[in-house]
């Protein structure tokens, strides 16, 4: 079957991988760039095509690279490539260099050309040159002053020089936002949590009460539920409310069709509710207070760098969880509390009518 240049590449990523054992990845730098993105894995890309009466003819360039505990000595990874390669009708051509130190290979690279069907329409799909085929994925405008219009945007091929025709409109500045976070220690800046809002601390405050007196309010209501330890947590009760849903909602149908349906939808909702909070919860209770400085850089095509301070903030983070000290961090877990807190306070108004009957 003919394949098209990304089932192509699909296949030779998959057949290196085959080979070797390494982690297929997405292969986009500069070619200046080269050495700084060859992480371990495998990469490939078409370099150009060919369009001809044999259909379109790839060229491809491949990498397999090596992390530090892989490396192959020489003549293994030439019995390897030789077995593998070597007799598959997909590669032709193919020629592979091995770069290697003190006899171990850290790094092959392929080159070798197939033959395809034309591109898909897919907007992942790189572009190429009209003139030679060369790949104009990584072209750079040609057009100038930074304030053209993006309709004068014109890219020049880098192999042959002819105007690729490429439309899309150059990058004419790049915006970077960055974080650097350290550890708060209360002990050295004593007065570090007044930089939270006092809205912001009186939401934690609710936060973690509205968790704690729902957690006391579900408890008590379950006491004549099997598996009851006093001071047990939230997440136990939880376990033993959703074990015995059905029998509960059973029980409460029995004396009342609508009660037990109520019953059912409230429990429900607690369950959903908790899901949505326990982890932000509980890093609002256990976990490290940590500053996060923010700060904005833009690039533009002088190379010029305007840096911006936008401050900092604080949040809390605990097992890959963040909370950040903020009214916007805040104020989705606020309400999910807020929410729970009203469905537990349901379940027991429906239990006090249900006993009623």
């Amino acid at each position: 079957m003919t394949m098209t240049m990304q089932e192509t590449k699909e296949a030779i990523l998959a057949m290196l991988g085959g080979a070797n054992g390494l982690e297929t990845r997405r292969y986009r730098p500069h070619r200046s760039q080269l050495g700084d993105y060859m992480g371990p894995g495998n990469y490939a890309y078409a370099e150009s095509v060919e369009r001809g009466e044999e259909g379109v003819k790839y060229n491809w360039v491949a990498y397999s690279s090596y992390g530090k505990e892989d490396y192959l000595p020489s003549p293994d990874l030439e019995v390897q490539l030789e077995q593998v390669f070597a007799a598959d009708e997909l590669f032709q051509n193919l020629h592979a260099t091995i770069y290697q130190e003190d006899g171990m290979a850290h790094r092959v690279e392929y080159r070798f050309h197939t033959f395809g069907v034309e591109l898909s329409e897919s907007p992942d799909d790189p572009d190429f040159c009209p003139s030679c085929g060369w790949n104009t994925e990584h072209l750079k405008c040609n057009a100038g002053p930074d304030d053209h219009p993006s309709e004068a945007c014109h890219y020049l091929c880098s192999n042959c020089g002819t105007d690729t025709a490429i439309t899309t409109p150059c990058i004419r500045e790049i915006t970077l936002e960055m974080e650097v976070k350290s550890e708060a220690f209360l002990t050295n800046s004593p007065n570090i949590v007044s930089a939270v809002s006092p809205n912001v601390c009186n939401a934690v405050g609710e936060i973690l009460m509205g968790y704690a007196l729902a957690e006391n309010n579900l408890r008590e209501m379950m006491v004549k539920v099997s598996g009851h330890k006093t001071g047990s947590h939230m997440s136990a009760d939880i376990e033993r409310l959703t074990k015995h849903q059905a029998a509960i909602v059973a029980s409460a149908s029995a004396k009342s069709a609508d009660g037990g349906q109520a019953m059912e939808k409230c429990i429900d909702a607690i369950i959903a509710g908790f899901d949505k909070i326990r982890a932000k919860r509980n890093a609002l209770a256990h976990g490290r207070l940590v500053r996060v400085g923010l700060t904005t850089s833009t690039v533009g095509r002088n190379h010029i760098v305007r840096n911006k301070d936008r401050g900092s903030q604080l949040q809390i983070e605990h097992d890959d969880e963040t909370v950040e000290l903020t009214e916007h961090g805040i104020q989705e877990l606020l309400d999910y509390v807020r929410e729970l807190q009203a469905h537990v306070g349901h379940l027991g108004q429906i239990s006090e009518f249900l006993a009623s009957q």
